[in-house]
């Protein structure tokens, strides 16, 4: 998994907290909620995300799992 965190989100500390707040988001769907075989992607993180709480990132990177899951059927 890729994430691409432009400059335009924020300064250094806030990208980073983003991209670790995506990354668990990521292992805990992964491990509990969704199953889906994708090999690789890449998250595009719009300046938005900078205000988003754990819990609406969370929901986003399921319904964008749930999503490309359904594609693959």
């Amino acid at each position: 998994m890729a994430w691409a965190i432009s400059r335009k989100v924020g300064v250094a500390v806030t990208r980073n907290r983003i991209r670790r707040r995506l990354k668990a988001a990521m292992t805990e769907l992964l491990s509990t909620e969704v199953s889906t075989s994708i090999d690789a992607a890449l998250v595009i993180v719009f300046p938005s995300a900078a205000e988003r709480s754990y819990a609406e990132l969370y929901e986003q990177m399921r319904t964008l799992l749930v999503n490309a899951e359904a594609l693959e059927s």
